[in-house]
């Protein structure tokens, strides 16, 4: 089991992307079936305002939150403890709302969190259970 934010699961689209390859590792240990991925609903708004962002074409957009949400990632919903949890991290931590969100959800289910967003990483990287992406060698090392 694994928390993925964003910033890691958008690279599966964008070939140029840094890291892609450690990135595209834990979609294929997913599919495979070796490795649960987590996520707080807030990722599939994410995804989409990168992409608008972006500017890809709505198509593209639409086909991609379509594929993203058939995958079945573990989606949590805004419940209450999460939004408990979250409002603590950003008490303690100060990140934004979005990567509160994230750091939230590993904490209180035990599970490691991966971000590419070095800034996210920075602000919380002594918690022993987040990684940032490109100093995750190999995938096994944040299956729980």
């Amino acid at each position: 089991m694994v928390v993925l934010d964003a910033s890691v699961i958008l690279k599966w689209w964008r070939p140029e992307e840094h890291h892609r390859r450690v990135s595209l590792e834990f979609r294929e240990r997913f599919i495979e079936g070796w490795l649960t991925i987590s996520v707080p609903s807030l990722v599939y708004f994410e995804v989409v305002s990168a992409m608008a962002e972006w500017r890809w074409p709505m198509a593209s957009r639409i086909e991609i939150i379509r594929a993203l949400r058939r995958m079945g990632l573990k989606t949590f919903p805004e419940r209450e403890w999460l939004l408990t949890a979250t409002m603590e991290v950003m008490d303690s931590y100060g990140p934004q709302m979005r990567d509160a969100c994230y750091v939230a959800l590993g904490a209180v289910k035990g599970w490691p969190l991966v971000t590419a967003d070095r800034r996210a990483w920075r602000r919380v990287s002594r918690l022993g259970f987040v990684y940032y992406l490109p100093q995750v060698a190999d995938v096994r090392q944040c299956d729980d």
